[in-house]
């Protein structure tokens, strides 16, 4: 996922400052892998309850290849790659993906999300 997609996904643009947009491109640029994963998470986490549904899933693969498909939905049934996502990383079973989930999980995350890209293009 692009900076700008994040930036698009966590912040209202009427309260960015120059501080979030340095910090983005900080943790982006030149954060650790696990940094940078929790950045994703944050960002993919709309509702801010510490975890990730099927919903937020979904976004995350819209957004992923909206600049690579004039129809995601023509090509790919976004909810049910975010079901498949969360088959493999849901590790309790209790149908959301926790931040340490998230994280033990990142590696297998961005194979999918590449995988997907892929598959679009």
């Amino acid at each position: 996922m692009r900076v700008i997609d994040y930036i698009s996904t966590i912040a209202d643009p009427n309260k960015l400052t120059k501080e979030g947009v340095m910090h983005i491109l900080g943790v982006t640029m030149y954060g650790t892998k696990a940094d940078r994963a929790a950045f994703m998470f944050s960002a993919i986490d709309k509702d801010g309850n510490g975890s990730l549904d099927r919903t937020e899933l979904g976004e995350v693969i819209r957004l992923q290849n909206m600049n690579n498909s004039s129809s995601v939905q023509g090509s790919i049934n976004v909810l049910q790659m975010a079901d498949e996502l969360l088959r493999l990383v849901d590790t309790d079973c209790n149908g959301l993906v926790s931040q340490q989930e998230f994280l033990d999980a990142q590696d297998v995350i961005m194979k999918k999300l590449l995988y997907i890209e892929l598959a679009v293009m």
